[in-house]
């Protein structure tokens, strides 16, 4: 396994090409995706990049909008990435940089100028929203088009694409995440579960539990059952359950990869949520993301925040202004 890197210049992240460059790449590739970030590059970054690669000059114009950084690895990434390079540059006419982790001076400088805030602008603008989409796990269990995909179908919307980055969860940040699913979970779910577990205990047996004792089983089997639900949830989100993980440990990322994005614009949280669909895949129409890749409610491809308050509580928690790709780039 080795790692590369590729530079969409500004013109092409303009013309919305990152989700089919991306689709590309880890279909064709069997490339996995293990970092990206959104960069405007100023003239002294684009002067010192110059004088490791001559085409940064005339590839990354400065003040000409956000260029994207992503770091590829797999099996021969420092030569298969060129070779798709190539072919994407022919076929959509634009053109790319890569270089391998071999070029180590090329990286250390893009480490320091990729060593910032992750986020373009700190806030939306006047009468713009902010929110936050998450392309969940089952995107990355192995390389597919389905993360570019995804993005592809986001590039449609009306909106300004400020950041993102790929996360692995840890199991604290899962559970803070998710934590308000816990309590809905019992709401919904654990009086109606602790009733058939207790119908069948008594129709198994024959036998009548008083009015406390039942009640007592009503509540332990369906809390039990909820709060299994909610640890399958942080597995699926972080990669483990938090009784696989020493607490010691619950602040590491715990195995599953997603990716966040960031988008400012008016009504961004009803348009994001709009083009995803409905929690429950089954429910979602044709032309949405949860129709196109969900499974089930929790396997359903991507979440979004519902509301700016949602939002202000979710990006907190997966840090959307933190990026890992320079330390990345730095310990290639």
């Amino acid at each position: 396994m080795n790692k590369s890197i590729m530079i969409i210049p500004a013109p092409a992240v303009k013309r919305q090409l990152c989700g089919v460059i991306f689709s590309r790449i880890m279909s064709r590739g069997k490339l996995e995706l293990a970092a990206a970030q959104l960069l405007e590059f100023s003239a002294a970054d684009v002067k010192s990049l110059t004088a490791l690669v001559p085409q940064a000059e005339e590839l990354l114009p400065v003040k000409s909008g956000a260029s994207m950084i992503a770091v590829f690895e797999g099996e021969n990434a420092s030569e298969i990435l060129p070779q798709l390079a190539a072919d994407i540059e022919q076929s959509l006419s634009c053109r790319l940089i890569t270089a391998a982790a071999g070029n180590s001076r090329f990286l250390q400088a893009l480490a320091l100028i990729a060593d910032r805030e992750n986020l373009l602008t700190q806030a939306p603008a006047a009468g713009e929203e902010r929110t936050l989409l998450i392309i969940k796990p089952e995107n990355f269990r192995q390389p597919s088009v389905r993360p570019g995909a995804v993005i592809d179908m986001l590039m449609s919307l009306d909106l300004k694409w400020v950041g993102c980055k790929v996360h692995g969860m840890s199991i604290d940040e899962a559970l803070e995440f998710y934590g308000p699913v816990r309590q809905a979970l019992r709401s919904k779910l654990g009086s109606k579960i602790g009733k058939q577990a207790l119908e069948t205990i008594e129709k198994e047996f024959n036998f009548t539990f008083d009015t406390a004792e039942a009640a007592k089983i009503v509540e332990t089997a369906g809390n039990g059952f909820a709060d299994d639900q909610f640890e399958q949830i942080v597995e699926f989100m972080a990669g483990k359950r938090p009784a696989e993980v020493d607490p010691a440990d619950y602040a590491k990322p715990a195995g599953a990869k997603c990716m966040v994005l960031i988008f400012d614009g008016v009504d961004a949280v009803a348009k994001i949520r709009t083009i995803l669909g409905p929690t429950n895949p089954a429910q979602a129409s044709g032309g949405t993301v949860r129709y196109d890749f969900g499974t089930n409610i929790m396997v359903n491809a991507s979440h979004a925040s519902d509301s700016q308050e949602s939002y202000a509580r979710e990006s907190a928690i997966v840090k959307v202004n933190e990026n890992k790709l320079s330390e990345i780039l730095k310990n290639r």
